[in-house]
């Protein structure tokens, strides 16, 4: 995948100046090829421009398994293993739990979330990181420091703090404020997160972040808000019963 201009990622820094603080690295590194076992509780709320048309809310939890296929490319086969719906949509559950599910992260010449790139139907999304996605400066950084992921042409900006760390637990919190990609006909998005972030491999145990999908075009704004906890972690060499299925594991 060539992700050439207007797609540039710029960082930009805001540097701090306090020696006794240890720098950490958020970059994602894990010493071996995990399996990550994660519970997700979604919100959806759409509002129509039409007042006639009453808003809608959906929940959803999710209980999915992250597979680190290699770390050379940073690939992750993502399957979701248990999928509860409410109102019940017996369609939408079934597509949440293909397997493999059809969402990858896919980490390939800059930090990112890039999602269906294996698929013909692909995400008009695909070539943005998701709001999800912590994207990480390739140095060490400081508690209190500043870094924005901006492309060039002004289509994605996402502007991140380290707000603390704790050394004792290994962890590093950050928060992402303001942030925004703009996708033509496809509307635009609005977020503000906050992950807490293994200092020691750089896994993200925790996820809280709300998003606002504006379509003015169709006259829809969705909300979403995700709440993401890390379960467990498991070798890579521990199968599991998701895995023992027929299908082909590739499809």
């Amino acid at each position: 995948m060539n992700f050439a201009s207007p797609l540039q990622l710029y960082f930009f820094f805001g540097f701090i100046q306090n020696a006794s603080r240890t720098p950490v690295n958020l970059n994602f590194r894990p010493q071996r090829d995990p399996k990550l076992f994660y519970h997700t509780n979604e919100t959806i709320k759409i509002v129509h421009n039409d007042s006639k048309i009453q808003p809608t809310v959906e929940r959803r939890e999710i209980e999915s398994a992250e597979h680190v296929v290699t770390l050379e490319a940073t690939r992750i086969h993502i399957i979701n293993l248990v999928v509860k719906l409410n109102p019940s949509n017996e369609t939408e559950s079934a597509r949440l739990l293909k397997r493999p599910y059809f969402d990858r992260l896919e980490k390939r010449e800059r930090d990112g979330d890039f999602r269906s790139l294996d698929q013909q139907l692909r995400s008009a999304w695909m070539f943005f990181p998701s709001p999800e996605c912590l994207i990480t400066p390739d140095i060490d950084v400081h508690e209190g420091q500043k870094w924005s992921a901006i492309f060039s042409g002004g289509a994605f900006e996402a502007h991140y703090e380290l707000i603390k760390v704790d050394d004792e637990q290994h962890l590093a919190f950050v928060e992402g404020r303001n942030c925004v990609c703009s996708n033509g006909l496809n509307g635009n998005k609005r977020w503000n997160g906050s992950w807490t972030v293994d200092t020691r491999t750089g896994i993200i145990k925790q996820l809280n972040i709300k998003i606002e999908h504006r379509e003015d075009h169709i006259g829809k704004v969705t909300h979403k808000t995700i709440a993401k906890v890390l379960v467990r972690e498991a070798e890579a060499e521990t199968l599991f019963d998701y895995e023992l299925d027929d299908g082909d594991e590739e499809l």
